[in-house]
């Protein structure tokens, strides 16, 4: 995922790399941090992890945060 985060930062796009081991990789703690930062709208690389998709869906809807998946080919 690092190499996406360098390939979206040099086309001057701004990116939160969020490692694994961060807090804030929980999807809820994440979703409730974006809350508080007021922001509305995120856009997601799409992963090849059914499940987690789901709950990204699932957890943005809750917290009212639009949540838009991009395949990888949109890098």
């Amino acid at each position: 995922m690092k190499f996406y985060h360098s390939c979206l930062i040099s086309k001057n796009i701004n990116v939160v790399y969020i490692a694994s081991n961060n807090e804030l990789a929980g999807i809820r703690k994440l979703f409730s941090r974006l809350k508080t930062k007021v922001i509305n709208a995120l856009e997601c690389i799409a992963t090849t992890d059914y499940w987690l998709e789901e709950r990204i869906r699932n957890v943005s809807e809750n917290f009212l945060i639009k949540c838009m998946m991009r395949n990888k080919s949109h890098i």
